[in-house]
């Protein structure tokens, strides 16, 4: 978990604004990959390109943001990726293989979240326990589904990216 720790110290540094709900969505696509994402391959690649014509302006730091490494998935930003030259059709096309390949882990959740509350508890990152075991017992409650990023975040870091394999990012990652 000591890789997680610092993968979430990293994200803060990133993005400062994340809140409890950033938190459940960044182990929510470690745990269970973006399957829920993915309902009919068509509609996704309508999505892609959606998002590709209409993409919001951005600085993102990294071409990738990593997730819990035992899950062997990263997110995949958008922006960089088209600007090194990756093509979305690719990025599309891994997307929909992550999601049909990869084993969704429950309880993932629990642990991924237990390392967040200690890490909240010592101080580490700035969001209170007591915001983390409230989202953490709303999540649990409805049977952990699929969350979108708090409106805060989306406002200020304008996410746009893809949760894929890493095998499969390599796969096409654009060379330089």
């Amino acid at each position: 978990m000591n890789e997680f720790k610092e993968i979430l110290k990293n994200h803060f540094e990133l993005y400062p604004l994340m809140t409890a709900r950033d938190i459940y969505k960044m182990i929510f696509s470690s745990a269970m990959g973006p399957g829920h994402a993915v309902p009919d391959p068509e509609m996704v690649a309508k999505w892609m390109n959606f998002e590709v014509n209409n993409l919001e302006n951005y600085d993102d730091k990294n071409l990738t943001d990593g997730l819990c490494p035992e899950s062997g998935l990263v997110r995949v930003n958008i922006r960089p990726f088209l600007k090194a030259g990756g093509v979305a059709g690719d990025l599309c096309r891994i997307f929909i293989r992550t999601a049909d390949d990869f084993n969704q882990d429950n309880s993932r959740i629990r642990k991924l979240w237990k390392t967040a509350e200690e890490m909240s508890r010592d101080g580490q990152i700035p969001v209170k326990i007591s915001e983390l075991d409230e989202f953490f017992m709303e999540m649990e409650s409805k049977s952990f589904p699929a969350a979108h990023h708090s409106t805060v975040y989306r406002n200020n870091y304008k996410p746009a990216y893809r949760v894929v394999l890493r095998e499969y990012f390599d796969e096409i990652l654009p060379k330089k």
